[in-house]
């Protein structure tokens, strides 16, 4: 039991790692790109403001 819900099977706990694994590694790959895309927008609402 962690936080109120019950541990995970075996083959819930492999999905999850594959899905987590793939996210994080787009996540890593997608980290510069947001950034970019997250200082522009901000320089974009101060010029607009």
């Amino acid at each position: 039991m962690l936080f109120g819900i019950d541990a995970p099977t075996p083959t819930e706990l492999t999905g999850w790692r594959k899905h987590f694994n793939s996210y994080t590694l787009q996540g890593r790959r997608n980290v510069r790109s947001l950034r970019i895309l997250r200082s522009s927008l901000t320089s974009l609402v101060l010029i607009e403001c």
